[in-house]
């Protein structure tokens, strides 16, 4: 009936799922990583000047992540 072997259970079932995600998160990460620098590699093979797209593209990409979580943080405060 739910004793200590019940939260070891628990316990352990959490770690190998929180692994699995971690492992899952990087072969992502690889994947992302690769198809942007396959996309640095395009535009350079195209006269585009490197670093200083890649840092642009960076800063486009985290002023649109900060502006939707923006938006998104307004939702919810409405909500509440």
């Amino acid at each position: 009936m739910g004793g200590r072997g019940d939260y070891v259970e628990g316990f352990i079932t959490g770690v190998v799922l929180t692994v699995m995600a971690m492992i899952g998160m990087m072969v992502f990460a690889k994947i992302v990583g690769e198809a942007w620098d396959a996309f640095m590699l395009l535009l350079a093979q195209r006269g585009f000047p490197q670093p200083a797209t890649e840092y642009f593209l960076g800063l486009c990409i985290f002023i649109l992540a900060v502006y939707a979580g923006a938006i998104k943080l307004k939702k919810v405060r409405k909500l509440g």
